[in-house]
């Protein structure tokens, strides 16, 4: 934002001798060449002024980026549970380039991890189709319901294929049981 009143003499500049020429030609006199060039130190700070404004927004919109995208490496390490990945921006660079690396750092880990959330993807689909045959209600089948956003580790992955095992078995139980059932219906 502009100061309403404009700090005293914030820029120097020189009169171009051709605009000394206009002022001669339509017959200025000392004192309206000052009241003139009064206005042009005003015109020119207030757009110096603007300048400055729009310039500082810049610098914090990326500095607020800056600390998002560090946020978000953060968060992803850890929501891959990945403990070896750094994020080694140097305060020292250009905040161009510190935007720029911190986005390739972000996409490194999220293609380093893409293969493991296409599997979590795939464990999802197969276990509610497992969940829907056995008639699992969506309450009963607890972080198995969906991907969600706080946990995409190798473990929870693990987990998924234990779950996909064990609703295999109780399906195939199920079905043992339906078949010895049915067995002993015929023998009726």
């Amino acid at each position: 934002p502009i100061p309403k009143e404009l700090p005293p003499k914030t820029i120097t500049f020189t009169i171009n001798p051709t605009l000394i020429d206009i002022w001669d030609r339509l017959g200025f006199r000392d004192p309206d060449i000052a009241i003139e060039t009064n206005k042009l130190d005003i015109a020119l700070t207030k757009t110096y002024l603007e300048f400055m404004a729009e310039t500082a927004s810049r610098f914090d919109e990326l500095i607020h980026k800056i600390h998002d995208h560090k946020k978000e490496f953060h968060k992803l390490k850890k929501l891959y549970g990945d403990k070896t990945a750094k994020l080694e921006v140097s305060e020292h660079l250009p905040l161009v380039e510190q935007e720029n690396l911190t986005n390739k750092e972000i996409e490194k880990l999220n293609k380093k991890y893409a293969p493991r959330m296409e599997l979590l993807k795939k464990l999802i689909f197969k276990c509610k189709k497992h969940f829907d045959k056995l008639g699992i209600d969506d309450e009963a089948r607890g972080e198995y319901k969906e991907l969600g956003n706080i946990d995409y580790t190798q473990e929870r992955v693990n987990r998924f294929k234990n779950m996909l095992a064990s609703l295999k078995r109780e399906e195939s139980n199920r079905f043992n049981i339906y078949k010895s059932c049915e067995k002993s219906i015929r023998s009726i």
